[in-house]
């Protein structure tokens, strides 16, 4: 990441990094070192499914969002949720917990288009990887924008989401 970082820099490029929640506490101390103007975005909501919110990784990507040091979408929340009891409300513990440590650090992602869900489905062969199409997948994204808009209703950081931290992320 270091390599890449340092490159990326003097281009003022974004590196997004998905990992699974837990491996944040591990990738911590490492971003912290690198060049203040390389921007980190953490894809699909540090990668924190139901259950991982009170784990040490996820606490370290907190730390990194109240820091300033990484940013995230708030996307894919599909793909944690599913198949979880409670469904999308499963996911307002996390979301809530990423807007109050960074309400500056975050932005929306569709993750559209919505392809399969792989591993979640019990996993496919490195074969059928490589091999195979997965089939695109209908997500209610309005269901997702309803629900970040209930979890989010201070509108300073609902315009932070939209407007503020996309410029400043993206230019």
């Amino acid at each position: 990441m270091k390599r890449i970082a340092e490159k990326f820099a003097r281009l003022g490029w974004v590196v997004e990094v998905f990992c699974p929640s837990p491996k944040w506490a591990d990738l911590a101390p490492g971003i912290r070192q690198l060049d203040p103007r390389v921007k980190i975005i953490a894809g699909h909501v540090g990668g924190t499914y139901p259950g991982e919110e009170n784990g040490p990784g996820f606490a370290a990507f907190l730390d990194l969002l109240r820091e300033g040091k990484v940013y995230t979408k708030l996307s894919g929340l599909d793909r944690f949720y599913y198949g979880k009891p409670g469904g999308i409300d499963s996911m307002e513990g996390i979301v809530k917990k990423i807007v109050e440590a960074g309400p500056g650090q975050i932005v929306f992602g569709s993750d559209w288009p919505h392809t399969g869900l792989g591993a979640l489905r019990g996993g496919r062969t490195e074969k059928q990887r490589i091999e195979e199409v997965e089939a695109y997948r209908d997500v209610d994204v309005g269901l997702h924008l309803r629900k970040l808009r209930e979890w989010i209703p201070d509108e300073g950081t609902w315009r932070k989401l939209w407007v503020e931290t996309p410029e400043r992320l993206f230019g």
